[in-house]
């Protein structure tokens, strides 16, 4: 996959600019990764994300769309799908919660801990972040950049109000400055591949 555009924002505010990219939080974006790890060492290492947070605030997870009951034994390959949530409310909450009372009942679509690592290597991963992580740890993500197919972008653009052009004080297409109404003009050049968003600060 290449990446035909690097697109960064300027925002008055990190909240500001994190929430106006929610959708695409939720959607699933890429990353560049290390792979063939755990994924309790792809987040702590090198996202960032300390151990208390994992273990307190992301409460739901899935791997490959599997729940992951123990971060330390599910390996990250390339290409994975890794979806991440606060506590979910409910009997759907309860059930798919990492380690909780109800996790027995779904065993066996359970992430296994016998699944062994590989070479750690440079990959690509798909990460999807929902509820309260978005606004906690979107800006984390966006800050190192986020991978996006062009024509996802493309579609996220156009779709976006005025409140997004007003609180965008400045953007960047391959370090050229622009116009942010130019910007789904911009990224839609028929072109296939990746945009490279980020939030500068």
């Amino acid at each position: 996959m290449q990446t035909v555009l690097i697109a960064s924002f300027l925002f008055d505010a990190t909240d500001i600019g994190t929430t106006v990219f929610f959708p695409l939080l939720q959607e699933g974006f890429m990353v560049k990764a290390q792979v063939g790890g755990s994924m309790a060492d792809m987040l702590r290492e090198q996202f960032g994300l300390s151990s208390t947070y994992i273990e307190d605030r992301i409460r739901t997870a899935f791997l490959d769309g599997r729940p992951v009951d123990d971060f330390e034994t599910a390996i990250i390959s390339d290409g994975s799908t890794v979806a991440l949530s606060a506590a979910m409310p409910g009997l759907v909450g309860a059930t798919f919660r990492r380690g909780g009372l109800l996790a027995p009942f779904r065993n066996t679509i359970t992430h296994s801990s016998s699944d062994t690592g590989t070479k750690v290597q440079s990959g690509f991963v798909t990460i999807k972040l929902f509820n309260v992580l978005a606004r906690e740890i979107g800006a984390t993500f966006l800050k190192q950049g986020i991978f996006v197919g062009t024509q996802a972008a493309k579609r996220f653009f156009i779709m976006q109000p005025d409140i997004f052009w007003k609180a965008c004080k400045e953007a960047l297409i391959d370090s050229q400055k622009l116009c942010v109404e130019q910007l789904a003009g911009v990224i839609g050049l028929d072109r296939e591949g990746l945009v490279l968003i980020r939030l500068v600060l």
